[in-house]
């Protein structure tokens, strides 16, 4: 008698995508909002070509949900912090923006 269902190897793998997808989507969401108010559709059409459908659609209900419940805006800093992400912005390592740069490449070109 067998008591517990075993998960195959592909099972996991599968499950560990689908949240690296949600998580990779929700993170461009959240920026997207943070610096536009809004996500562009530019956006969402490239996350749904790279993650699929559902994972973007589901990020974006979730993200939607905590702003509605009060959880997230975009604009929670307060001055002294905003002064400080300027400063930080400047001083960031080069393979940073080098790497936010190749990342927002990759979007323009999808356009």
């Amino acid at each position: 008698m067998k008591l517990f269902k075993r998960r195959s190897k592909t099972g996991r793998d599968t499950e560990l995508a689908d949240a690296k997808a949600d998580l990779a989507c929700e993170n461009m969401i959240m920026k997207e909002k943070a610096r536009f108010g809004r996500v562009r559709p530019a956006v969402m059409r490239y996350l749904r070509a790279k993650y699929g459908e559902a994972p973007a659609n589901r990020a974006m209900w979730r993200i939607n949900t905590r702003i509605s419940k009060g959880i997230f805006t975009g604009e929670d800093r307060t001055e002294e912090e905003k002064k400080y992400m300027k400063t930080a912005k400047r001083l960031r390592p080069i393979s940073e923006i080098a790497k936010e740069e190749a990342e927002e490449e990759k979007i323009q070109k999808f356009l």
